[in-house]
């Protein structure tokens, strides 16, 4: 083999090798990245499901102050017409 075809197929060798190395590395970045944006996402998620949760307390207190009201205009009701 010449000197040109043994120095080409080192340098091919090399690239591949050099290509394949920032591969993997930028595979690493991206899944630590993506790993960073999930873990924001579930936070996310945490935060409005328990303002939900607080929500949805407060509808159902409201259910009930709306039935106690029923309760006590009928009870004003029957003493006007009791007195």
């Amino acid at each position: 083999m010449s000197d040109s075809v043994l120095v080409a197929i080192i340098t091919g060798v090399f690239a591949v090798i050099g290509n394949w190395l920032i591969y993997r590395k930028g595979r690493k970045e991206d899944s630590a990245e993506r790993a960073r944006l999930d873990q924001k996402t579930d936070d996310r998620l945490k935060n409005i499901e328990h303002k939900l949760d607080i929500h949805n307390g407060y509808a159902e207190k409201l259910n009930d102050l709306r039935a106690d009201v029923r309760v006590i205009r009928t009870e004003i009701e029957h003493l006007k017409e009791a007195s």
